[in-house]
This record gives C-alpha cells, structure tokens and sequence, in this order.
C-alpha cells in the first residue's frame, strides 16, 4: 500500500506520461525523489522532438537529478507508470538509486 506521499509522486509521474503521449511519444513517465521531495522528472520522448531511443523516461529522470545530490543516491526513489526495461534498470542500478516503485 502507497503513502499519500507517494500516491502523488506516482500520480505526477502518471501526469508526465499523458504528456509524453499527447506529444506522440509512448505514455510512461517517471519521477525522482529524495526525502519525498520530487528532485528530477522525465518522460518518454524516443520519437519526438526527433527519433532517439535512449529517452526513456527512466534515463530522463536520472539525465535531470542535479549533480549535487548524487551522493544521496542510495536514498532516492524512483517512480515510473511502466516496470522498467533492461536498459533502464541497468541504468537504475549503475545510479545506486535506492528504491523503485512501478505501476502498470
């Protein structure tokens, strides 16, 4: 069961996603916290502005997350509307980000 906290962190991250897909990417977005602050967002964009296929919203997110706050990486959360794909879990993994809540 998700906190009110974190039902709003992965109702934003819902948010980005019908963004993303509004903006004819796939609908999937994902958002970073630390300390239940959201610290970095991303949606999916590998079609549009222009065909990439690393901008998952996952590695976008993580692109976001201020340098400064690396450090704490271990104590971040990352939310995301979709379980995350190979790539993006490496990704996830090689970040040290502490926890990862999906929906689906």
């Amino acid at each position: 069961m998700l906190s009110k906290t974190e039902e709003r962190h992965l109702r934003h991250a819902i948010d980005l996603a019908i963004n993303a897909e509004q903006e004819g990417n796939l609908p999937i977005g994902a958002v970073i916290t630390l300390n239940d602050m959201m610290i970095a967002e991303g949606k999916n964009a590998i079609w549009f502005p222009e065909y990439n296929q690393n901008r998952h919203a996952e590695i976008e997110a993580l692109r976001s997350v201020p340098n400064e706050l690396w450090l704490k990486s271990g104590d971040m959360s990352l939310y995301t509307t979709l379980e995350p794909c190979l790539m993006c879990t490496g990704a996830i993994l090689l970040h040290h980000i502490g926890r990862v809540v999906f929906g689906a």
